[in-house]
């Protein structure tokens, strides 16, 4: 009992010195600052291509400050809005939060890296499968189960709810590989792993991002799901359609979180806090797969000319964005879009990140 109560007390501590005593990601930096004319054009340029109703919402962090443009297509004609404070799906982006949040747990002793994924679970069959695994898409498994491959893209993750997930990996899991030998990109893996957290912690992932990303970032008005759906730009697809915002069932951890270009810039910004020691975890690398490219938790490390940017990109059915950090130059990108993953003009969005990254 004693021992308890001390390492209550302990935790109790831990969190007011991180609150109270942590610099805070954004503290003196100003957000008022516009974008480059050089940045501004190369926005127009590729909301050119863009239908109507497209909307673009970017945020760069370069030399102490945040600065934003953003731009929607009015009748084919592109206008200045102001949308930093806008919400998008921001996909599997929240990859990134998955590992932020299994790092953070590491260092509070709640798991460990090469903790067995049953054991959690509590499966009747041994899975020979790690959480950092899962985190480093080293896993095994499939992208998604098969059974949602054949299902409408409106909306596929809706319906596989946490019963769904049990059962699958219980019974159905067939591994593509030998875990920890290759890495696949599996939505299914990093799916696993929020769910697996949750179970640790025995609450929603949802509160697993207010603790350990949320709130150490002041990102006080993103969240999961439709929660906040009333205040999304409305997504639409290749041809201007609006289409379905998606709810991401047992696998939130892939990507269910909603944020705007501010509140991504605050996360991007924490980065550069050495405070943030869980931030740093997860951007280590855990698997290296070429000389170009190796996996943190959650974080894809990209090795560009001189320059290592840490970056993902997320997608859903009515949604790109692309999240681009260069911690050695405290050098951002945030980019949110309305345009759909799953269909050709995605690839503008993702390009059009790495390019604005070329002009830091």
């Amino acid at each position: 009992m004693v021992a308890n109560q001390i390492f209550g007390l302990l935790t109790v501590m831990l969190f007011l010195l991180l609150n109270a005593c942590t610099p805070q990601p954004t503290e003196g930096v100003n957000q008022d600052a516009k974008i480059t004319p050089v940045q501004r054009e190369m926005m127009l340029a590729t909301l050119d291509s863009l239908p109507q109703g497209a909307e673009l919402s970017l945020a760069i962090i370069d030399d102490g400050s945040i600065r934003f443009g953003g731009y929607r297509n009015n009748s084919r004609t592109p206008k200045e809005v102001q949308n930093q404070t806008v919400l998008f799906e921001i996909g599997s982006i929240t990859k990134v939060f998955t590992g932020s949040i299994f790092a953070g747990m590491i260092q509070e002793a709640k798991v460990s890296l090469n903790q067995n994924l049953s054991s959690i679970l509590g499966l009747n069959t041994n899975l020979p499968i790690t959480l950092k695994e899962l985190a480093t898409h080293t896993s095994g498994m499939p992208r998604v189960p098969p059974a949602l491959a054949e299902v409408s893209l409106e909306n596929p993750y809706r319906d596989f709810d946490s019963l769904s997930l049990v059962k699958y990996l219980q019974d159905e899991l067939v591994l593509d590989t030998v875990p920890g030998v290759v890495s696949a990109y599996s939505n299914l893996g990093m799916g696993t792993l929020g769910f697996a957290l949750s179970r640790v912690e025995e609450k929603p992932f949802m509160d697993l991002l207010e603790y350990y990303v949320f709130k150490p970032c002041e990102m006080h008005h993103s969240g999961v799901e439709h929660e906040h759906a009333q205040s999304l730009v409305i997504g639409i697809n290749d041809a201007g359609d609006p289409v379905s915002q998606w709810d991401m069932g047992a696998l939130q951890g892939a990507g269910a979180v909603i944020s705007s270009a501010l509140e991504m810039a605050q996360f991007a910004s924490a980065q550069f806090v050495p405070d943030y020691t869980h931030f740093e975890l997860a951007r280590t690398p855990h698997f290296t797969v070429s000389e170009q490219f190796s996996c943190g938790l959650g974080w894809g490390l990209v090795q560009v000319d001189e320059h290592l940017w840490h970056w993902h990109n997320g997608g859903t059915g009515g949604y790109t964005s692309s999240l681009i950090v260069d911690v050695d130059r405290k050098k951002a990108v945030v980019l949110l879009s309305n345009i759909s993953a799953l269909e050709s003009l995605s690839t503008k969005i993702t390009s059009l990140a790495a390019e604005m990254m070329h002009t830091l």
